[in-house]
């Protein structure tokens, strides 16, 4: 599932000068709001409809129940982080800001930086812009737990976390498209940490 996200992602970036999808785009008028699912679901054979799609876009062990009616479950965010493939600073055109990832071209070792992470949380849906990206690794021991009404960025301190859901680890995409199993705690890199990432979550070789 993770690996066929991964090639439809690889598709997408061919047709837009290399150029990894946006998070998300949202405003103008008439008003829009895209998340980089649906603007790449169809590099994967699918019919967007409305804000549903198949369920690819859901792991089979992501058991968190979405509270609003008329979005599928999405269990991938884009990895942000400090200096990850989504850029930190937005970009507003004709009144409809986008969070932006890099170019391919930006990226020196995509083989081993992660590009998207599993993140099974209660607004993470279809078609969303909320959790689109995420900044840190969903572990017990980072602030960004990954817990039902947590909102991306807070300080979940007092929030039941989730534990990785598979055999202690979670299913990563790397800026190459292949996908990969790993514990969370081999993601971050040895100058890092969950509420500080480097290593796999940033572009740098050297971190």
């Amino acid at each position: 599932m993770a690996k066929q996200i991964g090639l439809g992602i690889m598709q997408y970036t061919q047709d837009y000068d290399e150029i990894l999808p946006p998070a998300y785009m949202k405003g103008g008028t008439p008003f829009i709001a895209i998340s980089w699912d649906n603007m790449t679901a169809a590099y994967m054979g699918m019919k967007v409809v409305e804000k549903g799609s198949p369920q690819i876009f859901q792991c089979p062990s992501d058991t968190v129940v979405r509270t609003s009616a008329g979005y599928t479950p999405r269990s991938y965010s884009m990895i942000r982080g400090n200096n990850g493939v989504v850029n930190v600073a937005t970009v507003t055109t004709n009144g409809v800001l986008a969070v932006m990832s890099k170019p391919l071209s930006a990226i020196p070792a995509p083989s081993s930086t992660l590009m998207v992470s599993e993140y099974h949380q209660d607004a993470n849906r279809f078609g969303y812009s909320d959790n689109s990206f995420v900044d840190w690794p969903m572990t017990t021991a980072s602030r960004n737990k990954g817990t039902q009404n947590c909102p991306l960025n807070a300080d979940c301190t007092t929030a039941q976390a989730i534990e990785p859901v598979h055999m202690g680890g979670w299913n990563y995409l790397f800026a190459d498209g292949h996908a990969k199993w790993l514990k969370p705690e081999r993601t971050i890199g040895p100058t890092g940490n969950p509420n500080t990432p480097r290593g796999m979550w940033t572009v740098n070789e050297d971190d």
